[in-house]
């Protein structure tokens, strides 16, 4: 509409790291001294959730790369819940004995889970609960509102901090053999930008994907949308509080 504008903003800082916050939990479960001896690196696709295979502290860029876990988020049935899709050889080490031998929690998920949720997250929140609290406070019987706007580059503030339920969403886990995942983020993550498709919906599994032809109604094998996926579910709906 002429003369009319609409602002997209990005999520606020909390409301993204709870997004990010399992991959997070999954990268200090895999640099666990057993886990990660020859301190392999990890790359990150913040934008689309994901985590590649390890590589080698040198390598910059793999061109048979694949994904080892990928978040998505949806509202089902008028819930906001994720899906964690992780490979095996994730699941191997995620749902193996946890790193400290007198720890509670029975896998390294779980241990690394609780300290991270009501470690770094927690104290985040509450400084995100206090601040917010305090500009709430001042701004009683003054006739004005609360002037808390957060950090810059946001619009608006999202204050969550609960000691019972750090991570507010559900949680399903679900290991698949193949993740899809967006070839132009992880081409231009590692510098690569000779290898770009043009497209960053456009998604692999492994190796450069094949655009179709503007009039071909169908993709080749190798290339799917960033949303598509197996959907083979092994694990199911994540008790957050599973781990105190």
């Amino acid at each position: 509409m002429r003369g009319q504008h609409i602002n997209v903003v990005p999520n606020s800082p909390q409301w993204q790291r709870k997004l990010e916050s399992p991959l997070r939990v999954i990268l200090a479960a895999m640099n666990s001294a057993d886990h990660n001896p020859d301190n392999k690196k990890f790359i990150i696709l913040w934008k689309s959730l994901t985590i590649m295979e390890p590589m080698e502290q040198n390598a910059d860029f793999k061109e048979d790369a694949r994904a080892w876990a990928r978040i998505h988020y949806q509202n089902k049935d008028g819930e906001f819940e994720g899906r964690m899709e992780i490979v095996p050889e994730l699941s191997r080490i995620l749902f193996s004995g946890p790193e400290n031998v007198d720890a509670k929690e029975e896998t390294l998920w779980e241990e690394k889970w609780g300290q991270f949720q009501w470690g770094p997250q927690r104290e985040l929140d509450d400084a995100d609960k206090a601040a917010y609290g305090a500009a709430l406070q001042e701004s009683k019987g003054s006739g004005k509102g609360v002037s808390y706007k957060g950090r810059r580059h946001w619009s608006a503030p999202m204050v969550h901090s609960s000691y019972y339920a750090p991570f507010p969403f559900e949680l399903n886990i679900v290991e698949v053999d193949h993740i899809a995942f967006s070839w132009d983020e992880y081409c231009t993550k590692c510098g690569a930008t000779q290898q770009l498709v043009g497209d960053p919906a456009a998604c692999t599994y492994q190796g450069k994907p094949v655009l179709p032809e503007p009039d071909v109604a169908m993709a080749s094998d190798e290339t799917t949308t960033c949303s598509s996926g197996p959907q083979r579910f092994v694990f199911g709906f994540l008790d957050h509080n599973s781990a105190r």
